[in-house]
Protein backbone atom coordinates (compact mmCIF):
# COMPACT_ATOMS: atom_id res chain seq x y z
CA UNK A 1 0.00 0.00 0.00
CA UNK A 2 1.37 3.62 -0.73
CA UNK A 3 2.20 6.09 2.15
CA UNK A 4 -0.04 8.70 0.63
CA UNK A 5 -2.73 6.24 0.04
CA UNK A 6 -2.37 5.44 3.99
CA UNK A 7 -2.41 9.24 5.01
CA UNK A 8 -5.23 9.98 2.94
CA UNK A 9 -7.31 7.15 4.28
CA UNK A 10 -6.19 8.46 7.73
CA UNK A 11 -7.60 11.76 6.81
CA UNK A 12 -11.04 10.75 5.99
CA UNK A 13 -11.19 8.04 9.09
CA UNK A 14 -10.57 11.41 11.25
CA UNK A 15 -13.52 13.73 9.31
CA UNK A 16 -16.30 10.57 9.69
CA UNK A 17 -14.93 9.09 13.01
CA UNK A 18 -13.81 10.34 16.27
CA UNK A 19 -11.94 6.88 16.77
CA UNK A 20 -7.89 6.49 16.28
CA UNK A 21 -7.51 5.17 12.95
CA UNK A 22 -5.94 2.12 13.30
CA UNK A 23 -4.05 -0.57 10.84
CA UNK A 24 -6.63 -3.51 10.06
CA UNK A 25 -4.16 -5.99 10.30
CA UNK A 26 -2.24 -5.51 13.88
CA UNK A 27 -4.31 -3.04 15.03
CA UNK A 28 -2.19 -0.74 16.12
CA UNK A 29 -2.46 3.02 15.77
CA UNK A 30 -0.89 5.08 12.83
CA UNK A 31 2.03 6.72 14.09
CA UNK A 32 2.61 10.29 12.44
CA UNK A 33 2.19 14.14 12.69
CA UNK A 34 -0.01 17.40 11.35
CA UNK A 35 1.69 19.06 8.65
CA UNK A 36 -0.48 22.73 9.31
CA UNK A 37 -0.31 25.75 7.15
CA UNK A 38 1.01 28.90 8.58
CA UNK A 39 1.44 32.04 8.60
CA UNK A 40 2.70 32.81 5.08
CA UNK A 41 -0.13 30.58 3.44
CA UNK A 42 -2.74 31.75 5.73
CA UNK A 43 -2.16 35.70 4.41
CA UNK A 44 -1.82 34.70 0.75
CA UNK A 45 -5.34 32.78 1.50
CA UNK A 46 -6.69 36.58 2.85
CA UNK A 47 -5.25 38.63 0.33
CA UNK A 48 -6.68 36.24 -2.21
CA UNK A 49 -10.31 36.51 -0.50
CA UNK A 50 -12.80 38.06 -2.82
CA UNK A 51 -13.99 40.86 -0.27
CA UNK A 52 -10.41 41.79 -0.16
CA UNK A 53 -9.85 42.22 -3.98
CA UNK A 54 -12.93 43.56 -4.26
CA UNK A 55 -11.83 45.91 -1.49
CA UNK A 56 -8.82 46.67 -3.31
CA UNK A 57 -10.46 47.63 -6.53
CA UNK A 58 -13.07 49.98 -5.02
CA UNK A 59 -9.54 51.71 -3.01
CA UNK A 60 -7.54 51.94 -6.53
CA UNK A 61 -10.90 53.34 -7.96
CA UNK A 62 -11.86 56.37 -5.50
CA UNK A 63 -7.88 56.91 -4.70
CA UNK A 64 -7.84 58.13 -9.03
CA UNK A 65 -11.46 59.97 -8.42
CA UNK A 66 -10.16 61.71 -5.22
CA UNK A 67 -6.49 62.36 -7.06
CA UNK A 68 -8.63 64.18 -10.19
CA UNK A 69 -11.19 66.15 -7.92
CA UNK A 70 -7.85 67.49 -5.72
CA UNK A 71 -6.46 68.71 -9.22
CA UNK A 72 -9.50 70.04 -10.73
CA UNK A 73 -10.33 71.57 -7.36
CA UNK A 74 -6.91 72.75 -6.50
CA UNK A 75 -4.48 73.36 -9.40
CA UNK A 76 -1.58 72.68 -7.27
CA UNK A 77 -2.62 69.88 -5.27
CA UNK A 78 -1.44 68.01 -7.98
CA UNK A 79 0.32 63.98 -7.72
CA UNK A 80 3.85 63.54 -8.76
CA UNK A 81 4.16 62.47 -12.32
CA UNK A 82 4.94 58.91 -10.99
CA UNK A 83 2.69 57.98 -8.45
CA UNK A 84 0.00 59.38 -11.06
CA UNK A 85 1.06 56.92 -14.06
CA UNK A 86 1.19 54.00 -11.72
CA UNK A 87 -2.47 54.81 -10.40
CA UNK A 88 -3.29 55.31 -13.99
CA UNK A 89 -1.61 51.88 -14.96
CA UNK A 90 -3.27 50.42 -11.71
CA UNK A 91 -6.59 51.44 -12.57
CA UNK A 92 -6.44 50.12 -15.80
CA UNK A 93 -5.00 46.83 -15.24
CA UNK A 94 -7.93 46.16 -12.49
CA UNK A 95 -10.29 47.38 -15.37
CA UNK A 96 -8.88 44.52 -17.78
CA UNK A 97 -8.55 41.97 -15.17
CA UNK A 98 -12.54 42.32 -14.06
CA UNK A 99 -13.29 42.41 -17.93
CA UNK A 100 -11.35 39.26 -18.49
CA UNK A 101 -12.94 37.64 -15.24
CA UNK A 102 -16.69 38.62 -16.33
CA UNK A 103 -15.84 37.13 -20.28
CA UNK A 104 -14.98 34.10 -18.74
CA UNK A 105 -17.27 33.84 -16.25
CA UNK A 106 -20.57 34.67 -18.53
CA UNK A 107 -22.78 33.18 -19.06
CA UNK A 108 -23.69 31.93 -15.52
CA UNK A 109 -23.57 28.53 -15.34
CA UNK A 110 -20.89 28.14 -18.05
CA UNK A 111 -18.21 25.43 -17.82
CA UNK A 112 -14.30 26.72 -17.04
CA UNK A 113 -11.92 27.85 -19.58
CA UNK A 114 -9.42 24.73 -20.67
CA UNK A 115 -6.30 27.33 -19.90
CA UNK A 116 -5.38 27.27 -16.45
CA UNK A 117 -4.34 31.19 -16.54
CA UNK A 118 -7.58 32.10 -17.21
CA UNK A 119 -9.08 29.58 -15.08
CA UNK A 120 -7.41 31.65 -12.06
CA UNK A 121 -10.28 34.47 -13.38
CA UNK A 122 -13.32 31.97 -13.54
CA UNK A 123 -16.62 32.76 -10.61
CA UNK A 124 -18.16 29.75 -10.93
CA UNK A 125 -20.51 31.16 -7.85
CA UNK A 126 -23.88 33.17 -9.37
CA UNK A 127 -24.04 35.39 -6.33
CA UNK A 128 -20.79 36.71 -6.42
CA UNK A 129 -20.40 37.01 -10.29
CA UNK A 130 -23.66 39.26 -9.76
CA UNK A 131 -22.12 41.15 -7.28
CA UNK A 132 -19.54 41.61 -9.69
CA UNK A 133 -21.29 42.46 -12.29
CA UNK A 134 -23.21 45.18 -10.44
CA UNK A 135 -20.10 46.70 -9.07
CA UNK A 136 -18.80 47.22 -12.95
CA UNK A 137 -21.84 48.60 -13.54
CA UNK A 138 -21.72 50.95 -10.70
CA UNK A 139 -18.03 51.32 -12.08
CA UNK A 140 -18.82 52.60 -15.52
CA UNK A 141 -21.90 54.67 -14.27
CA UNK A 142 -19.72 56.99 -12.44
CA UNK A 143 -17.14 56.97 -14.65
CA UNK A 144 -19.18 58.88 -17.55
CA UNK A 145 -20.60 61.25 -14.90
CA UNK A 146 -16.84 62.06 -13.62
CA UNK A 147 -15.79 62.29 -17.39
CA UNK A 148 -18.90 64.58 -18.08
CA UNK A 149 -18.41 67.18 -15.54
CA UNK A 150 -14.84 66.98 -16.44
CA UNK A 151 -13.52 66.08 -13.24
CA UNK A 152 -11.49 62.82 -14.88
CA UNK A 153 -9.78 63.28 -18.44
CA UNK A 154 -11.42 62.36 -21.55
CA UNK A 155 -8.92 59.61 -22.40
CA UNK A 156 -10.93 57.55 -19.43
CA UNK A 157 -13.85 57.34 -21.76
CA UNK A 158 -12.06 54.55 -22.99
CA UNK A 159 -13.39 52.33 -19.72
CA UNK A 160 -16.78 52.65 -21.07
CA UNK A 161 -15.86 50.30 -23.78
CA UNK A 162 -14.92 47.44 -21.31
CA UNK A 163 -18.20 45.63 -20.75
CA UNK A 164 -18.45 45.08 -24.48
CA UNK A 165 -16.13 41.87 -24.35
CA UNK A 166 -18.48 40.61 -21.69
CA UNK A 167 -22.05 42.16 -23.38
CA UNK A 168 -20.57 40.15 -26.85
CA UNK A 169 -20.05 36.51 -25.59
CA UNK A 170 -23.13 37.03 -23.78
CA UNK A 171 -25.03 37.50 -26.91
CA UNK A 172 -23.24 35.34 -28.79
CA UNK A 173 -24.35 32.56 -26.36
CA UNK A 174 -27.87 33.20 -26.26
CA UNK A 175 -31.03 33.81 -28.29
CA UNK A 176 -32.81 37.16 -28.25
CA UNK A 177 -35.69 34.76 -26.33
CA UNK A 178 -33.13 32.98 -24.00
CA UNK A 179 -31.72 37.11 -23.35
CA UNK A 180 -35.30 37.90 -22.61
CA UNK A 181 -35.94 35.08 -20.00
CA UNK A 182 -32.53 36.03 -18.36
CA UNK A 183 -33.92 40.13 -18.19
CA UNK A 184 -37.18 41.07 -17.76
CA UNK A 185 -38.50 43.61 -19.43
CA UNK A 186 -39.97 45.07 -16.20
CA UNK A 187 -36.34 45.36 -14.91
CA UNK A 188 -35.27 47.40 -17.96
CA UNK A 189 -37.68 49.76 -17.75
CA UNK A 190 -37.29 50.04 -13.95
CA UNK A 191 -33.65 51.00 -14.65
CA UNK A 192 -34.57 53.50 -17.26
CA UNK A 193 -37.12 55.37 -14.97
CA UNK A 194 -34.22 55.45 -12.18
CA UNK A 195 -31.58 56.57 -14.87
CA UNK A 196 -33.72 59.24 -16.46
CA UNK A 197 -34.28 61.09 -12.45
CA UNK A 198 -30.84 60.95 -11.32
CA UNK A 199 -30.13 61.96 -14.78
CA UNK A 200 -32.01 65.11 -14.81
CA UNK A 201 -30.61 65.30 -10.91
CA UNK A 202 -27.07 65.47 -11.71
CA UNK A 203 -27.90 68.17 -14.53
CA UNK A 204 -29.42 70.27 -11.99
CA UNK A 205 -26.65 69.69 -9.91
CA UNK A 206 -24.20 70.19 -12.40
CA UNK A 207 -25.20 73.42 -13.46
CA UNK A 208 -25.51 74.53 -9.79
CA UNK A 209 -22.23 73.90 -8.90
CA UNK A 210 -20.74 75.34 -11.74
CA UNK A 211 -23.49 77.67 -13.27
CA UNK A 212 -20.79 77.87 -16.89
CA UNK A 213 -21.61 74.13 -17.37
CA UNK A 214 -24.88 74.39 -18.50
CA UNK A 215 -26.73 71.95 -20.64
CA UNK A 216 -27.52 73.02 -24.00
CA UNK A 217 -31.15 73.98 -24.79
CA UNK A 218 -32.92 71.14 -26.61
CA UNK A 219 -31.02 68.66 -24.71
CA UNK A 220 -32.41 70.00 -21.43
CA UNK A 221 -35.94 69.96 -22.90
CA UNK A 222 -35.80 66.49 -24.10
CA UNK A 223 -34.33 65.60 -20.22
CA UNK A 224 -37.68 67.54 -19.02
CA UNK A 225 -39.75 65.96 -21.19
CA UNK A 226 -38.57 62.38 -20.75
CA UNK A 227 -39.09 63.12 -16.83
CA UNK A 228 -42.63 64.16 -17.15
CA UNK A 229 -43.57 61.34 -19.24
CA UNK A 230 -42.14 58.90 -17.23
CA UNK A 231 -44.23 60.25 -13.88
CA UNK A 232 -47.08 60.44 -15.87
CA UNK A 233 -46.93 56.81 -16.96
CA UNK A 234 -45.62 55.52 -13.54
CA UNK A 235 -48.65 57.64 -12.30
CA UNK A 236 -51.11 55.76 -14.88
CA UNK A 237 -49.75 52.26 -14.26
CA UNK A 238 -50.45 52.59 -10.09
CA UNK A 239 -53.57 54.24 -10.81
CA UNK A 240 -54.89 51.15 -12.96
CA UNK A 241 -53.66 48.67 -10.68
CA UNK A 242 -54.26 49.57 -6.83
CA UNK A 243 -56.59 48.66 -5.52
CA UNK A 244 -54.29 44.97 -5.15
CA UNK A 245 -57.27 42.70 -5.34
CA UNK A 246 -58.77 44.99 -8.41
CA UNK A 247 -59.06 43.47 -12.00
CA UNK A 248 -57.39 44.74 -14.98
CA UNK A 249 -59.56 47.76 -16.65
CA UNK A 250 -61.48 47.26 -19.98
CA UNK A 251 -59.96 49.27 -21.73
CA UNK A 252 -57.24 48.22 -24.19
CA UNK A 253 -54.83 50.71 -23.51
CA UNK A 254 -55.30 51.11 -19.77
CA UNK A 255 -54.77 47.26 -19.43
CA UNK A 256 -51.26 47.76 -21.34
CA UNK A 257 -50.41 49.62 -17.28
CA UNK A 258 -51.95 46.93 -15.89
CA UNK A 259 -49.95 45.40 -12.65
CA UNK A 260 -51.45 42.21 -11.78
CA UNK A 261 -48.28 40.72 -9.95
CA UNK A 262 -48.19 41.87 -6.60
CA UNK A 263 -44.59 41.84 -5.86
CA UNK A 264 -44.05 44.24 -8.40
CA UNK A 265 -46.68 46.07 -7.53
CA UNK A 266 -45.27 46.82 -4.22
CA UNK A 267 -41.58 46.98 -5.58
CA UNK A 268 -43.17 50.19 -7.57
CA UNK A 269 -44.81 51.59 -5.44
CA UNK A 270 -41.87 51.97 -3.32
CA UNK A 271 -39.96 53.28 -6.12
CA UNK A 272 -42.65 55.80 -6.43
CA UNK A 273 -42.32 57.09 -2.70
CA UNK A 274 -38.53 56.71 -3.25
CA UNK A 275 -38.33 59.09 -5.67
CA UNK A 276 -41.00 61.34 -4.07
CA UNK A 277 -38.80 62.11 -1.26
CA UNK A 278 -35.90 62.41 -3.53
CA UNK A 279 -37.50 65.31 -5.71
CA UNK A 280 -39.11 66.67 -2.17
CA UNK A 281 -35.37 66.94 -0.32
CA UNK A 282 -33.98 67.95 -3.98
CA UNK A 283 -35.72 70.64 -3.41
CA UNK A 284 -35.66 72.17 0.17
CA UNK A 285 -31.80 71.76 -0.95
CA UNK A 286 -31.69 73.78 -3.91
CA UNK A 287 -30.83 71.26 -6.48
CA UNK A 288 -34.12 71.12 -8.13
CA UNK A 289 -36.57 74.49 -9.06
CA UNK A 290 -38.87 74.70 -6.69
CA UNK A 291 -41.65 74.27 -9.94
CA UNK A 292 -40.81 70.24 -9.69
CA UNK A 293 -42.68 70.21 -6.23
CA UNK A 294 -46.00 69.90 -8.64
CA UNK A 295 -45.38 66.14 -9.27
CA UNK A 296 -45.95 65.90 -5.15
CA UNK A 297 -49.78 65.96 -6.50
CA UNK A 298 -48.80 62.83 -8.65
CA UNK A 299 -49.33 60.25 -5.85
CA UNK A 300 -52.66 61.96 -5.05
CA UNK A 301 -54.10 60.49 -7.79
CA UNK A 302 -53.04 56.58 -7.21
CA UNK A 303 -54.14 56.97 -3.27
CA UNK A 304 -57.54 58.11 -4.06
CA UNK A 305 -58.42 55.08 -5.77
CA UNK A 306 -57.63 53.01 -2.07
CA UNK A 307 -59.91 55.53 -0.42
CA UNK A 308 -63.75 55.58 -0.51
CA UNK A 309 -64.44 58.82 1.43
CA UNK A 310 -63.43 61.92 0.68
CA UNK A 311 -62.80 62.95 4.40
CA UNK A 312 -60.81 59.76 4.86
CA UNK A 313 -58.80 61.32 1.19
CA UNK A 314 -58.33 64.57 2.92
CA UNK A 315 -56.85 63.30 5.65
CA UNK A 316 -54.34 61.10 4.55
CA UNK A 317 -53.22 63.93 1.99
CA UNK A 318 -52.94 66.01 5.22
CA UNK A 319 -50.83 63.45 7.20
CA UNK A 320 -48.38 62.80 4.02
CA UNK A 321 -48.02 66.48 3.79
CA UNK A 322 -47.13 66.90 7.26
CA UNK A 323 -45.02 63.99 7.41
CA UNK A 324 -42.72 65.70 4.13
CA UNK A 325 -42.48 68.58 6.34
CA UNK A 326 -41.50 67.19 9.43
CA UNK A 327 -38.89 64.44 8.24
CA UNK A 328 -36.19 66.77 8.39
CA UNK A 329 -36.81 68.03 12.03
CA UNK A 330 -36.98 63.92 12.85
CA UNK A 331 -33.88 63.18 11.05
CA UNK A 332 -31.89 65.52 13.08
CA UNK A 333 -33.80 64.44 16.37
CA UNK A 334 -33.18 60.85 15.59
CA UNK A 335 -29.24 61.88 14.95
CA UNK A 336 -29.23 63.53 18.54
CA UNK A 337 -31.02 61.13 20.18
CA UNK A 338 -30.01 58.24 18.94
CA UNK A 339 -26.60 57.61 21.30
CA UNK A 340 -29.32 57.91 24.33
CA UNK A 341 -31.47 55.51 22.79
CA UNK A 342 -28.36 52.92 22.12
CA UNK A 343 -27.35 53.36 25.68
CA UNK A 344 -30.43 52.85 26.84
CA UNK A 345 -31.06 49.47 24.38
CA UNK A 346 -27.04 48.65 26.30
CA UNK A 347 -28.16 49.53 29.82
CA UNK A 348 -31.46 47.35 29.76
CA UNK A 349 -29.60 44.17 27.92
CA UNK A 350 -26.40 44.51 30.50
CA UNK A 351 -23.56 45.42 28.18
CA UNK A 352 -23.00 48.83 29.86
CA UNK A 353 -20.17 47.30 32.24
CA UNK A 354 -17.24 48.72 32.23
CA UNK A 355 -15.19 45.30 31.32
CA UNK A 356 -17.75 44.48 28.41
CA UNK A 357 -18.13 45.52 24.93
CA UNK A 358 -21.12 48.71 25.90
CA UNK A 359 -18.94 51.32 26.60
CA UNK A 360 -16.93 51.17 23.59
CA UNK A 361 -19.56 51.00 21.57
CA UNK A 362 -21.27 54.05 23.18
CA UNK A 363 -17.68 56.05 22.52
CA UNK A 364 -17.61 55.09 19.10
CA UNK A 365 -20.95 56.40 18.46
CA UNK A 366 -21.28 59.30 20.19
CA UNK A 367 -17.74 60.42 17.86
CA UNK A 368 -19.70 59.18 15.07
CA UNK A 369 -23.06 61.53 15.77
CA UNK A 370 -20.06 64.20 16.46
CA UNK A 371 -18.63 63.73 13.09
CA UNK A 372 -21.62 63.44 11.16
CA UNK A 373 -22.45 67.05 12.79
CA UNK A 374 -19.13 68.48 12.08
CA UNK A 375 -19.29 66.96 8.33
CA UNK A 376 -22.66 69.75 7.76
CA UNK A 377 -20.07 72.50 9.30
CA UNK A 378 -21.80 72.75 12.93
CA UNK A 379 -18.88 72.24 15.18
CA UNK A 380 -15.19 71.62 14.22
CA UNK A 381 -13.32 68.38 14.55
CA UNK A 382 -11.61 68.82 17.82
CA UNK A 383 -14.48 66.93 20.24
CA UNK A 384 -14.02 63.60 17.74
CA UNK A 385 -9.90 63.99 18.18
CA UNK A 386 -10.48 64.47 22.16
CA UNK A 387 -12.81 61.96 22.76
CA UNK A 388 -10.33 59.30 20.35
CA UNK A 389 -7.06 60.56 22.07
CA UNK A 390 -8.83 59.64 25.71
CA UNK A 391 -10.09 56.56 24.77
CA UNK A 392 -6.78 55.67 23.31
CA UNK A 393 -5.21 55.89 27.12
CA UNK A 394 -8.29 53.87 28.23
CA UNK A 395 -7.37 51.35 25.88
CA UNK A 396 -3.69 51.53 26.70
CA UNK A 397 -4.48 51.12 30.51
CA UNK A 398 -6.83 48.01 29.66
CA UNK A 399 -4.03 46.40 27.45
CA UNK A 400 -1.71 47.01 30.58
CA UNK A 401 -4.28 45.54 33.23
CA UNK A 402 -4.76 42.48 31.20
CA UNK A 403 -1.89 41.26 30.21
CA UNK A 404 0.44 42.36 33.19
CA UNK A 405 -1.99 42.96 35.98
CA UNK A 406 -4.48 40.09 35.62
CA UNK A 407 -6.72 41.60 38.17
CA UNK A 408 -10.01 42.35 36.60
CA UNK A 409 -12.28 39.66 34.72
CA UNK A 410 -13.16 41.26 30.91
CA UNK A 411 -16.66 39.94 29.86
CA UNK A 412 -16.44 38.05 26.61
CA UNK A 413 -19.20 38.46 24.56
CA UNK A 414 -20.45 39.35 21.02
CA UNK A 415 -20.48 42.88 21.00
CA UNK A 416 -16.69 42.93 20.71
CA UNK A 417 -17.78 41.91 16.87
CA UNK A 418 -20.14 44.59 16.67
CA UNK A 419 -17.75 47.29 18.35
CA UNK A 420 -14.94 46.03 16.12
CA UNK A 421 -16.84 46.80 13.21
CA UNK A 422 -18.37 49.73 14.07
CA UNK A 423 -14.41 50.80 14.61
CA UNK A 424 -13.34 50.18 11.18
CA UNK A 425 -16.17 52.29 9.56
CA UNK A 426 -16.15 55.17 12.10
CA UNK A 427 -12.37 55.24 11.05
CA UNK A 428 -12.46 55.19 7.43
CA UNK A 429 -15.51 57.87 7.17
CA UNK A 430 -13.05 60.31 10.10
CA UNK A 431 -9.97 59.67 7.18
CA UNK A 432 -12.37 60.33 4.05
CA UNK A 433 -13.90 63.24 5.89
CA UNK A 434 -10.17 64.81 6.99
CA UNK A 435 -8.55 64.57 3.08
CA UNK A 436 -12.54 66.10 1.96
CA UNK A 437 -11.77 69.40 4.71
CA UNK A 438 -9.59 72.25 4.26
CA UNK A 439 -7.23 71.96 7.05
CA UNK A 440 -3.21 71.87 7.07
CA UNK A 441 -1.32 68.82 6.42
CA UNK A 442 0.26 68.72 10.09
CA UNK A 443 -2.73 68.64 11.44
CA UNK A 444 -4.14 66.00 8.51
CA UNK A 445 -1.05 63.83 9.52
CA UNK A 446 -1.92 64.15 13.11
CA UNK A 447 -5.40 63.43 12.92
CA UNK A 448 -4.44 60.03 10.83
CA UNK A 449 -2.30 58.83 13.45
CA UNK A 450 -4.04 59.37 15.91
CA UNK A 451 -6.94 57.10 14.31
CA UNK A 452 -4.61 54.66 13.19
CA UNK A 453 -2.95 54.18 16.71
CA UNK A 454 -6.71 54.15 18.31
CA UNK A 455 -7.92 51.50 15.69
CA UNK A 456 -4.55 49.63 16.67
CA UNK A 457 -5.02 49.43 20.18
CA UNK A 458 -8.98 48.62 19.86
CA UNK A 459 -8.44 45.58 17.75
CA UNK A 460 -5.41 44.04 20.03
CA UNK A 461 -7.89 44.81 23.16
CA UNK A 462 -10.75 43.49 21.40
CA UNK A 463 -8.61 40.37 20.20
CA UNK A 464 -6.88 39.65 23.64
CA UNK A 465 -10.20 39.28 25.30
CA UNK A 466 -12.38 37.58 22.53
CA UNK A 467 -9.63 35.46 20.46
CA UNK A 468 -11.76 35.48 17.81
CA UNK A 469 -9.24 35.50 15.35
CA UNK A 470 -6.81 33.10 17.06
CA UNK A 471 -9.45 30.61 17.13
CA UNK A 472 -10.74 30.99 13.08
CA UNK A 473 -6.92 30.50 12.83
CA UNK A 474 -6.55 27.71 14.42
CA UNK A 475 -9.49 26.07 13.45
CA UNK A 476 -8.26 27.16 9.39
CA UNK A 477 -5.24 25.30 10.54
CA UNK A 478 -6.92 22.25 11.89
CA UNK A 479 -9.09 21.96 8.70
CA UNK A 480 -5.99 22.73 6.01
CA UNK A 481 -3.49 20.06 8.32
CA UNK A 482 -2.21 16.97 6.35
CA UNK A 483 -1.24 13.89 8.03
CA UNK A 484 1.90 12.44 7.47
CA UNK A 485 2.93 8.96 8.78
CA UNK A 486 6.04 8.65 11.22
CA UNK A 487 9.02 7.06 8.59
CA UNK A 488 11.70 4.81 10.62
CA UNK A 489 15.09 5.74 11.34
CA UNK A 490 16.71 2.31 10.60
CA UNK A 491 15.30 0.52 7.21
CA UNK A 492 13.47 -2.33 7.86
CA UNK A 493 15.42 -6.05 6.94
CA UNK A 494 13.80 -8.36 5.79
Amino acid sequence: VHASCVEQWVMHQREVSADVPQCPVCHHPYAGFDRRPGLGMFAKLICCNSVVLRAARWIVFFSLIHSDASVTAKPSHHLPLPARVALDVAFFVAGALETASLTVSLPPGCDPPQSPLLRQLYTGNCLQLLMRIMNAAFAVLIMRHLCWSKVLPLYFLACIAFPIVPLARLISRYRSRHLSSLISCSALLRAGRWLIFFTVLNSFAWENAKPSHRIPFPAGVALHVAFFVAGVLETTALTVSLPPDLGPPLSHVLRQFYIGNRGELFTRIGDAACAILGIAGSCCLQVLPLHYLAYLVLPLLPFSRMISSGAAFLRIALTSVATLLLLPLAMVVGVVMSPLILGGWLYFDGALHPLAAGPHIMIIFVAGVLLVIHSIGAISQAPVVMILTTHIICLAGGLVELHCIHYWRWRRDHLWAVALLLSLFFVVMLIWSLFQGAIGKFAKSTEIAIAIIWLTLFVVLSESITGHLRSYYRSWQQRHSTFSLETPDVPLLG
